[in-house]
């Protein structure tokens, strides 16, 4: 690891306990095992460093995504090794990832979220709707069936303090992970069979006598 990535990960743990207000250059400094002048160097405000630490948490869950879908397989093993993956790295960044979850729900940094995911997002809906022609349109709409899987995985990960309480047990814990994995390739495996089954849906006739599209 180099002394940047050193940088990034000492801020990023330090951003991830103490927000962006609460962590200091000396904290970073001292955590990363390099002087001040030397994180200046790289990054020239703190601001400037929360985004190189927000930049490094996306490139490297992308590249995690894109690693499972471009595994040999089929289309379901495939898109059950990106949920596992997914799952890994949500498991392995907690903290930072409640910090990038705040983002994306709303704080000023949005638009940095929405750069980042919506080639990833496009890809998947290509993916599904290449694969499962039915998913173009109607309820089962690819666009639908990412937004379900995304919520699924992250809201575990969000509200663990308070599933902690609701389950009795930990959810990070390697068991628990797993019976979580297992449960999400369950319901893949689910909606899959389902698609397989589906026949397509009828067009509704419309006032000049043609078929219109169904809604999406």
């Amino acid at each position: 690891m180099n002394t940047r990535e050193r940088i990034l990960r000492a801020a990023g743990e330090c951003f991830a306990e103490s927000g962006f207000d609460g962590a200091s250059t000396r904290q970073i400094a001292e955590r990363s095992g390099v002087n001040k002048a030397l994180i200046h160097y790289h990054f020239k405000t703190k601001e400037e460093l929360f985004f190189g630490v927000f930049d490094d948490y996306y490139r490297r869950l992308i590249g995690a995504l894109v690693d499972s879908l471009e595994l040999e397989g089929t289309f379901e093993q495939r898109f059950a090794a990106l949920i596992d993956s997914y799952v890994a790295f949500l498991a392995a960044n907690r903290d930072l990832g409640c910090v990038i979850q705040w983002e994306a729900s709303g704080g000023k940094n949005i638009e940095r979220v929405v750069a980042q995911m919506v080639p990833l997002f496009q890809r998947g809906i290509e993916l599904i709707e290449e694969r499962h022609p039915l998913t173009k349109e109607g309820d089962l709409a690819a666009s639908q069936l990412l937004l379900s899987f995304y919520g699924m995985i992250v809201t575990y990960f969000v509200h663990t303090p308070l599933f902690e309480r609701l389950l009795g047990i930990d959810p990070l814990s390697d068991d628990a992970l797993q019976r979580r994995k297992t449960h999400l390739r369950r319901m893949l495996s689910i909606t899959l069979q389902q698609l397989e089954l589906r026949p397509p849906e009828p067009r509704a006739p419309s006032p000049s006598g043609t078929e219109e599209e169904p809604n999406r």
